[in-house]
This record gives C-alpha cells, sequence and structure tokens, in this order.
C-alpha cells in the first residue's frame, strides 16, 4: 500500500474532531493505493465529513443502509456521526481523501450542490490531482497562511468538482453502472494490452457503440482514458520502483518499450528515463 497522509496536528492521531467555532477547518487529506484486500469500519461514523475522491480501480461504500459503488471518477461526501465501510472493489484502488468540518461547511455544500451519502459523477482530469496536491503543499510548509490556504484548496476542490459534474451531466446520458464490468476489468489487467473490443464485448456492445457510450459517461475515448492510467501508473513506478524502463512499460500493458517511450514521451514531453533522472535530483 502506497499512501501520502497530512494531518492537521501531526500527533498520530485520526484527528477526528468536530469545529463548529469556525466555518472551515481541515482535519486531514491525502491520497491512498492499495492493491491488496483492507476494509475499513467505522460503526460510529466519524465527527466530521469525509470526501472520498476514486481515480482508479473502484470502492464499495455502506452507510445508512445504503451500499454505493464509487467508481473512478466519482466521489461521495459521508456527513458527521455517519456509521460506515469500506472496502476495495478491485485489485488496484486510488483515492483522494479529505476530513472537514466547520460552522460553514454545510452552506458550502449546498451552494456547490454535494449532497452528502450521494454517488457523485465527477469524470476525471489533471486538475483535481493538481488541487489536491496543491493542498498537501499547504500542510508541508505550514507558514502563517496555512489555515487559509488550505480551506481555499479544499473550496477549489469542490468548485472543480462542480464544474466538472456538471458539464458531464450535460453531455453524459449513460449511466457509468453500463459500464462497469469493463472498467473493473481494464484497472485489474492494466499490465496486459487490452484492447477497446475486449471491452466492448464485456459490456455486450459493439466497439463503436462501446466508445459512444464510455465518452458519454467518462468524457473522453476510452483509448485516452487507458492511456492516461497506463502513463500515470508509469509515472508511480518510474519514481517508486527500481524496474528498468522496459519492465515499467510491461508494468503498464506495453509489451513493445520502444512504443511505450513514445507514448510516454508524447505525454510528458520527456522520456521515461530523464523523467525518472529529473525526479531523483529533486
Amino acid at each position: 500500500m502506497e499512501h501520502q497522509s497530512y494531518y492537521r496536528i501531526p500527533d498520530g492521531s485520526p484527528n477526528n474532531v468536530s469545529a463548529e467555532d469556525r466555518p472551515y477547518q481541515i482535519n486531514g487529506t491525502g491520497w491512498y493505493i492499495i492493491e491488496r484486500p483492507y476494509l475499513t469500519n467505522l460503526p460510529d461514523g466519524r465527527k466530521d465529513y469525509y470526501l472520498q475522491y476514486c481515480l482508479e480501480g473502484g470502492i464499495t461504500v455502506q452507510a445508512n443502509g445504503t451500499t454505493h459503488s464509487l467508481l473512478p471518477g466519482q466521489a461521495i461526501i459521508l456527513p458527521p456521526n455517519t456509521p460506515y465501510i469500506c472496502k476495495n472493489a478491485a485489485a488496484r484502488v486510488c483515492y483522494y481523501w479529505i476530513h472537514f468540518t466547520g460552522s460553514e461547511v454545510g452552506s458550502l455544500l449546498d451552494r456547490f450542490g454535494l449532497k452528502c451519502n450521494k454517488t457523485h459523477n465527477i469524470g476525471i482530469n489533471d486538475r483535481i490531482p493538481s488541487l489536491f496536491r496543491a493542498l498537501f503543499r499547504e500542510y508541508l510548509w505550514r507558514d502563517r497562511c496555512f489555515e487559509d490556504s488550505c480551506h481555499a484548496c479544499m473550496i477549489s476542490i469542490f468548485a472543480e468538482m462542480t464544474r466538472m459534474r456538471e458539464l458531464n451531466a450535460h453531455q453524459n446520458t449513460a449511466s457509468v453502472d453500463s459500464i462497469f464490468r469493463s472498467l473493473s476489468y481494464f484497472h485489474n489487467n492494466v499490465d496486459k494490452p487490452v484492447s477497446v473490443a475486449q471491452l466492448a464485448k464485456i459490456e455486450h456492445f459493439s466497439p463503436s457503440r462501446y466508445r459512444t457510450v464510455f465518452r458519454r459517461c467518462m468524457g473522453m475515448a476510452p483509448s485516452e482514458y487507458m492511456t492516461r492510467v497506463r502513463m500515470r501508473r508509469a509515472c508511480e513506478l518510474l519514481t517508486m520502483a527500481d524496474l528498468s524502463v522496459g519492465e515499467v512499460a510491461e508494468a503498464c500493458g506495453y509489451p513493445d518499450h520502444l512504443y511505450f517511450s513514445r507514448v510516454f514521451r508524447a505525454q510528458f514531453g520527456v522520456a521515461p528515463s530523464k523523467y525518472r533522472g529529473e525526479d531523483e535530483t529533486k
């Protein structure tokens, strides 16, 4: 399991508090990449709000007698004192999270239309992860602007989620449930050269129909989505694992490492070996 976790009071506690004496307070934030079975069971819930935004794989959230299946690009907000159980619904899961509280949180969520205990179809782009990373940096700096800057980052995340959700609502007439099986299959087989035709067959669609439904659900073509997921994994492996470029290529579903290098350079403007070198000098 890989993760980054940041807490308002870095004392090792879960920072599970309610703060009604101030408009906003972020108790903690971070991301997880999980490649083994996990289960979180809080029969009393938390005292603050809990946002989960799924980027890869899938998460099953049981709250208030309802089961929510979060797919990539979906988010859920659990209100305070909500008993919940979370577990992974795929072999590999990546998600971002925030624990937050405050007297103005309810009205803030109302303004953005982000209802609690509801699955929100946000979609995937690079903007939301970059906003989370900006929030993480505030926890590293912790200067005199820390609290206000954290609040600004959180509000920006909510705003971007709202914009993306509303854009998808106008463009999408298909439910993401209609491609759930193929998405799960892809995320469980990122290390294999999965084709669009294979994914279409899983959903009993023709390839052309599958591309249409996928674009309506995810806001991009399936080939673009698969490339983004594979490239994110490549970046993780290049910076965190002692693997050759060829081994990284195979782990991301590219048996031809030269083709992998061309795709990587097209995405990031540098060769995989150069990307790793730049990261190591930081």
